[in-house]
């Protein structure tokens, strides 16, 4: 697997991104940079400008959502609702409703702008009058909480509590108030000697932060930022081998498979990894030594969960790990329910969720506006596997993994598609196998992968070791004849042997008797 792709800092008016840890095979191939832009407002977001979330939905009819039945076909037909207050102009002529979507089960919700504002204050100034105990409330611009009901749907059932998450990545700084009682006591597997609860990234200003945060953020800070399983612990490992100079560098691969192992003791249920490289052309698409890794992870019954990749709108080349069997990669949507452009269109895509939108936060605890990625994508689903297996505690990482498949809202057809996989995931139905049930023989693309390609490798093994035997059957059996020769001839030996000593004593006692008589008489 070659170097990590990163994205770097760009002057403003460029837009972050969630997943740039991404880099190219191809010779000479450059780092793709993608920037951030600081937020002028103490760690709020500015509001939505022209050509974003707002303009997704301009003189277009919404998505709709599944039917009834978890993974059913039928997607229900609803419209949009906006008030002639409430509608703008595209063009100059073509209404454009200023509202957005919550997409989760089953239903569509048009909220407008100006209520969210005044919703927005209002839980501000809720906020400050609380202590702070009190539940975390999420950044309006956190959009997938509405779109996936989390406060009102999830949270009621868990939060998290109980589950590890590994952090596989440049580190994470526990300091941060968005991160206040959250992050373990990790590893590094790619020689920067940190036990993981220091960020080194270099290149992004705290890409591993950013991760952590988004799956376990507390809010508060300069962020506010508030993740969707703020009960679960984060355990970071430091795997970046692009964050280390000089001779104790660790090989990429080898410290990827280190780092997974390590999580894997520690306890961790889901393994994170939001970063990529280009795929080695085996037919697996993974080095060796990551893929025994995965492996082990499945052993021990540990979800493990890839970004797929940022440059499907460039080069769209397979990425590693997302690309590994057993890997849950994912691909990323934006909020009005289309892939996001610059997700990876790959058959190895199994779901997808939000990439875009938001914002980062550095390791220092920086605001950055405009975020983007698969990195954030594969970080929800992360903490989405942290809910579910939280609420379902018996239930096994495979399952885990065919539920959030089955019970995923289809994005694009046909059904699976390469950049999204199954579709959008829908944490209220996969969390809850009592309401939303799911037949034991529904798809499970990961795994059934990975279950392929383990036949494959012991179907080698035996392939390479047939010959062998062969070779010693054919040689006993050439050499046999030479045995018995060599066994005949011993044989025949011994019986000369035999018969001489027989003969020799026959005669003597032949000769004692006639001697005897002689002189009796």
């Amino acid at each position: 697997m070659g170097p990590e792709r990163r994205h770097r800092p760009e002057p403003a008016g460029t837009a972050a991104s969630f997943g740039g840890r991404r880099s190219r095979r191809s010779p000479g191939a450059a780092h793709r940079p993608y920037g951030h832009e600081p937020d002028d407002r103490s760690g709020r977001l500015p509001p939505w400008r022209a050509g974003t979330r707002t303009q997704f939905l301009a003189a277009r009819r919404p998505r709709g959502l599944g039917g009834e039945h978890a993974g059913g076909p039928q997607r229900a037909r609803l419209r949009a609702r906006s008030s002639p207050k409430q509608a703008g102009r595209v063009n100059g002529d073509e209404p454009r409703p200023k509202a957005w979507w919550r997409i989760s089960r089953g239903r569509h919700v048009s909220i407008p702008h100006r209520l969210i504002a005044v919703a927005g204050a209002l839980g501000l100034i809720a906020l400050s009058a609380h202590p702070a105990s009190a539940e975390p409330r999420p950044r309006k611009d956190e959009w997938w909480f509405p779109a996936w009901e989390i406060e009102n749907a999830v949270w009621p059932l868990s939060k998290g509590a109980g589950i590890t998450v590994g952090v596989l990545d440049s580190g994470v700084n526990p300091h941060l108030p968005e991160l206040a009682g959250v992050v373990l006591k990790g590893a590094d597997t790619a020689g920067g000697k940190s036990n993981g609860r220091k960020d080194l990234d270099v290149k992004e200003d705290g890409h591993g932060t950013t991760m952590a945060i988004m799956i376990a953020g507390q809010g508060g800070g300069s962020s506010g930022f508030v993740g969707i399983a703020p009960e679960a612990k984060i355990l970071p490992v430091h795997v970046m081998s692009i964050d280390v100079l000089g001779p104790d560098r660790v090989d990429s691969d080898k410290a990827i498979a280190d780092g997974i192992r390590f999580a894997v003791g520690k306890g961790a249920k889901v393994l994170n990894l939001s970063f990529g490289a280009g795929a080695p052309g085996t037919p697996d698409q993974c080095s060796r030594e990551v893929r025994d890794a995965v492996t082990y992870a499945i052993q021990h019954d540990v979800v493990t969960v890839a970004a797929a990749g940022d440059t499907g709108n460039t080069n769209n080349f397979a990425e590693a790990p997302a690309s590994c069997p057993g890997v849950l990669a994912v691909g990323g949507v934006d909020s009005d329910l289309r892939p996001w452009k610059g997700t990876q269109r790959q058959p190895y895509v199994a779901v997808a969720a939000p990439a875009s939108g938001s914002v980062a936060i550095g390791k220092t605890g920086t605001v950055y506006s405009d975020a983007q990625g698969t990195s954030a994508s594969a970080a929800l689903v992360s903490g989405a596997v942290a809910l579910v297996r939280a609420h379902n505690p018996q239930m096994s990482g495979r399952t885990v993994v065919q539920r959030l498949v089955a019970t995923a809202l289809p994005v694009s057809k046909p059904v699976p598609d390469k950049a999204t996989g199954y579709g959008a995931i829908r944490i209220a139905r996969a969390i809850d196998p009592a309401k939303y049930p799911v037949p034991a023989d529904a798809p499970n693309p990961v795994y059934d992968r990975f279950d392929q390609s383990q036949r494959a490798a012991h179907k080698a093994m035996a392939a390479t070791a047939t010959p062998a035997s062969e070779t010693h059957r054919s040689g006993s059996s050439s050499i046999s004849p030479a045995i018995y020769a060599a066994l005949v001839g011993l044989a025949a030996v011994l019986i000369g042997c035999l018969a001489f000593l027989w003969l020799r004593h026959h005669r003597l006692s032949g000769a004692k008797r006639n001697g005897t008589k002689g002189s009796l008489t």
